[in-house]
């Protein structure tokens, strides 16, 4: 009978001498040291350099997904996190923990149901957590567990000695999820390659692309580890919560999955939202800066511009046949030919802070050279009241203001503004055309390098086309509109910052 054991756990022995990678660490083909262990937290583990792999081999459900976790490691995860740390954007914890995170996601995408994911110790952890008053591990445990069947039951043991931290953590394991189908989504080849970049994030070391979305979550992690965020005279969470894993696409919680709730901010610690994930820099909360509510107002729009979205015919004074004759005695500019525009619309959005300026001859020519385009600007200042509007619609649907809005002189919702103008284009291929210095600003704070590599990363990710001026951007619209290859232009402001983060320059084209 033990013979026959022996054999059977044989037959269960993960493979891992199979997986292949692109950062040399399986190139030469052998064999790998397999030790079985039992189904408990914390001791399977995988050593992808020494090819060994501590795993159990059971045929129990349990089993299956612990092993194809394990194999995961040894597919995604690098030998060593040593140049990661070495970097000191994240911390060593965070970037196991948000390791774990996005093997378990790339397990369930791979078939496995990782509700089986849990040992029956996940309660009992988050009551040992919460007692101690251990807000740091209680956010990195939430990550290493995000996604699994456990998340619930380490809730319910954080809300025994702990109530006010369960609605934030919980916020957490959301946006970690939320975070990680968004890059799956957009690129899911990026989430798993162990393509090297050496010299592009550190000319020292030949770190693997697909983990730096692993530090871009474990640097979160950290500052969300911040013992002020732990909010613990928040409310305490609708019983209603307990019963679903809340990872649903927006919120299937009763919250949008993009934005904090409402008491996020409120008591113990300042708001979590979705941009958080999106500062790649390696500095911490004390820069991290906020922006001001956008507030959106449309101006009377009482000129009408010609052209709009489509294909249209307008008036000119060139042409070959005077389909419009009758307009060579009313028309002062004798305009009888016509000639067809394309309006494919797009947006155009204006920094108008104290470094810019804006005339009405300038939204004009914007329409005029896109035809059906939105043109809006933005400005705001410190002493700005809630409420009151810091972005106006200056030109929509073939109509414009004639009355330009006054400069308040600072900026404050460069980001809100942005977000919003790539929101309104007409249509998706339609261009975003952000015309600024890169001087973006927080309310009461300087330009930083997380507030620059927020802008950026939206930037890139939505192709949005930055111009200097509106003259400038006046010639990018034409071009577009006549078939012409365009390039990007960065303003200083980000590529000193993406340089100073990333180590490597913003290019032309990026």
């Amino acid at each position: 009978m033990s013979h026959l054991k022996t054999e059977y756990a044989q037959d269960l022995r993960p493979l891992p001498e199979l997986i292949r990678r692109k950062d040399g660490a399986n190139d030469e083909p052998a064999e790998w040291v397999i030790d079985p262990c039992a189904a408990e937290r914390g001791v399977p583990r995988t050593a992808v350099l020494l090819r060994h792999m501590v795993t159990p081999i059971q045929n129990f459900d349990l089993d299956r997904v612990i092993r194809a976790h394990e194999m995961m490691h040894a597919k995604v995860s690098p030998g060593d996190r040593k140049p990661w740390t070495d970097r000191g954007i994240a911390t060593d914890r965070a970037l196991v923990c948000a390791e774990e995170a996005r093997v378990n996601f790339l397990v369930e995408k791979a078939g496995f149901d990782l509700e089986h994911l849990e040992d029956g110790t996940e309660m009992n952890a988050g009551e040992r957590i919460a007692e101690r008053g251990d807000w740091a591990e209680a956010v990195y445990f939430t990550a290493c567990i995000s996604g699994t069947g456990g998340i619930n039951k380490y809730l319910t043991g954080i809300r025994r000695h702990k109530p006010g931290w369960g609605p934030r953590l919980r916020r957490i394991h959301q946006l970690v999820q939320k975070e990680l189908r968004r890059i799956w989504r957009e690129d899911r080849h990026s989430l798993t390659s162990t393509r090297t970049c050496t010299g592009v994030m550190d000319p020292q070391n030949e770190l693997i692309e697909g983990f730096l979305h692993t530090e871009q979550i474990a640097e979160y992690l950290d500052r969300l580890a911040d013992p002020a965020e732990s909010g613990d005279d928040e409310k305490e969470e609708d019983e209603s919560n307990e019963g679903s894993s809340g990872d649903g696409e927006d919120g299937e919680d009763g919250e949008r999955g993009d934005a904090p709730g409402k008491n996020d901010g409120e008591e113990g610690g300042a708001p979590i939202s979705k941009q958080d994930l999106e500062k790649h820099q390696p500095n911490r909360a004390s820069d991290s800066g906020s922006w001001a509510q956008l507030n959106v107002k449309t101006q009377n729009l009482t000129r009408h511009v010609p052209g709009g979205l489509g294909k249209r015919r307008i008036a000119t004074n060139m042409g070959r046949n005077p389909r419009r004759i009758a307009r060579y005695l009313t028309d002062p500019q004798r305009r009888i030919f016509d000639r067809k525009v394309k309006g494919n619309g797009g947006v155009v959005l204006i920094d108008y802070s104290g470094s810019m300026a804006l005339s009405e001859k300038d939204v004009l020519d914007i329409m005029e050279a896109a035809p059906g385009c939105t043109v809006a600007c933005y400005t705001t200042n410190s002493m700005d009241k809630d409420g009151k509007a810091n972005c106006w619609i200056l030109g929509e649907k073939g109509r414009m203001t004639t009355a330009i809005p006054g400069s308040r002189g600072g900026n404050g919702v460069d980001y809100p503004a942005l977000v919003w103008a790539i929101q309104q284009k007409q249509r998706r291929n339609a261009p975003v055309v952000w015309v600024t210095d890169g001087g973006v600003i927080a309310p009461h704070q300087s330009y930083s390098d997380t507030l620059g590599m927020q802008c950026i990363k939206t930037c890139i990710k939505s192709k949005v086309l930055i111009r200097r001026d509106v003259e400038d951007a006046v010639e990018l619209l034409t071009d577009l509109g006549s078939g012409k290859p365009v390039k990007q232009w960065w303003p200083r402001y980000f590529t000193t910052s993406y340089r100073r983060v990333t180590g490597t320059d913003l290019t032309v084209g990026t």
